[in-house]
């Protein structure tokens, strides 16, 4: 029997690494206006191809410009001068630093490692967000950049070895893909090994896409749909995170005005209930609003193979965890709103019934004043 002397890792002859970092920049961006301001702008979609469906979309558009930035050294590795910016109607914008890669595994692990909270790239993210910000203000209504951002790193291999498909080297190797996956130097045990490798799926036998909740990994000659999917997914937990810790602070801010004892006011709307509900209503439908984009901005139908991809991404990113913290949040506020305004109602029914004590009283009271007719 003849023993195949296999390498103790697989080489990587042609790949390229992605670091996405995603961010929420305001409430809404004028995409077809910044579309004509920019010269270096094009509409993002997903690639024609068998498995990206004709109504498969994200709806509207995404807005993608290319900018030039000085490389950035990451341990032995370089990003690219050109990074990708790409720009979502609901407020979310996201942006691409690239590596050309090649050599072992070991070498990859290394920079995974090397970008796990890697000052020197979030510090840059951020400037080049804050510029961006600048220069398209007029186009984002109510234009921030919010402190806490998701970054993202996807792997894609064109070409390897040993020649082997991928899901049999995935079988292999799966040790060192898990590293990878987790971006860890450690040795990991086999049951993070398991999790960490558990969400792969394949169109065909030469291609194999492994997503876990920080680093994914792509054996295909073209990753641009699956970025697409993974950056959307990105940008949603983003946006999602922003509107939870919103909701948290406005549940906090009411919750002390409803329950802060009202002085009495001799107005038929009380003034500081007044201002609580202003505010719910406008948090209620801003919310609801950058909710419903977010979760039906990306269109999927049928069992297709990027909806298969953006369901694995969904649940190693917990999204459905997200939206239903969010959800509970919403009814919470809805309940404030009606409590509040059930007590403005009584307050106003009290006021009447004084009113209404006080004329009676005057007219009992006119007929024995002096000029008064008996």
């Amino acid at each position: 029997m003849v023993v195949e002397n296999l390498p103790a890792e697989p080489f990587i002859s042609k790949g390229k690494f992605f670091a996405i970092y995603s961010f929420d920049i305001g409430n809404t961006i004028d995409l077809n206006a910044i579309e004509k301001s920019q010269t270096l702008s094009q509409r993002a979609k997903l690639l024609t191809s068998k498995r990206v469906p004709r109504h498969m979309e994200i709806q509207p558009l995404p807005l993608r410009i290319s900018q030039r930035v000085a490389s950035v050294e990451v341990g032995e590795f370089k990003t690219e001068e050109i990074i990708d910016l790409t720009l979502y109607d609901f407020g979310a914008a996201s942006l691409t630093f690239q590596f050309e890669i090649s050599g072992p595994f070991r070498n990859i692990i290394r920079l995974c490692d090397a970008l796990y909270d890697n000052t020197k790239l979030n510090q840059l993210s951020q400037e080049i967000m804050t510029n961006l910000m600048e220069t398209l203000k007029p186009h984002i209504a109510k234009a921030h950049l919010m402190p806490a951002f998701e970054s993202y790193n996807l792997i894609q291999i064109a070409d390897y070895s040993p020649n082997r498909s991928p899901s049999e080297l995935l079988k292999i190797y799966q040790p060192l893909f898990g590293q990878l996956l987790r971006s860890d130097q450690v040795l990991l045990s086999e049951e993070e090994i398991n999790e960490a490798t558990s969400g792969k799926l394949s169109y065909s036998r030469e291609d194999l896409t492994v997503i876990d909740w920080s680093t994914g990994i792509v054996f295909d000659q073209k990753v641009e749909d699956i970025m697409a999917v993974l950056d959307f997914a990105n940008v949603s937990l983003v946006e999602l995170r922003f509107l939870d810790s919103q909701l948290d602070n406005a549940l906090t801010d009411f919750y002390a005005g409803l329950t802060k004892t009202p002085k009495r006011r001799w107005t038929l709307l009380p003034r500081s209930d007044q201002k609580i509900m202003s505010k719910l209503s406008r948090l209620q439908v801003d919310s609801a609003m950058l909710f419903e984009d977010v979760n039906h901005s990306f269109k999927l139908f049928g069992d297709y193979y990027l909806s298969r991809v953006y369901r694995v991404a969904a649940n190693r990113f917990k999204l459905e965890n997200w939206n239903q913290s969010i959800l509970r949040k919403l009814e919470t506020l809805e309940s404030i709103y009606q409590k509040t305004n059930h007590r403005t109602a009584n307050q106003r029914m009290e006021l009447l019934e004084w009113i209404i004590i006080i004329l009676i009283s005057v007219s009992i009271l006119l007929p024995y004043l002096p000029g008064g007719s008996h």
